[in-house]
């Protein structure tokens, strides 16, 4: 299968989210990253709010992002993360992970199942315990 690589991240200026293609100026000249978006447009975006595109959706066709948290009633919620070259599906508030709970390759988790709720950048209070 053929995964689409594509970013989102938060710009600096003005806090919107931005969708596109990353890119790094020298890191000497500017430590900054930049997006540039489906127009041609680059903005400046926070290091910090940068996540990867997984091809994964969500039950209602939503792109699904490293940092985005989902939800499936009678289940816990879980959010995206990557490591180790690897999406992987964690719960979202991080204790349950550590007894390994939900600690997946997002390959072999049905986010179509899950409907994305937020992400740890805009709603952090959803990983809360």
């Amino acid at each position: 299968m053929k995964r689409e690589i594509k970013f989102r991240g938060k710009r600096i200026d003005n806090g919107e989210w931005v969708y596109g293609y990353l890119y790094r100026l020298s890191e000497k000249l500017n430590p900054f990253i930049m997006l540039i978006d489906r127009r041609g447009e680059s903005y400046e975006v926070d290091p910090k709010t940068v996540g990867q595109y997984t091809g994964q959706k969500d039950k209602n066709g939503e792109e699904l992002y490293e940092g985005d948290i989902l939800h499936r009633d009678c289940y816990g919620d879980v959010r995206i993360e990557f490591g180790k070259g690897v999406f992987w599906v964690r719960d979202a508030d991080g204790v349950r992970y550590v007894n390994r709970c939900c600690n997946i390759p997002i390959s072999y988790f049905p986010t179509e199942d899950y409907e994305k709720i937020g992400n740890i950048h805009d709603n952090p209070e959803l990983l809360e315990v």
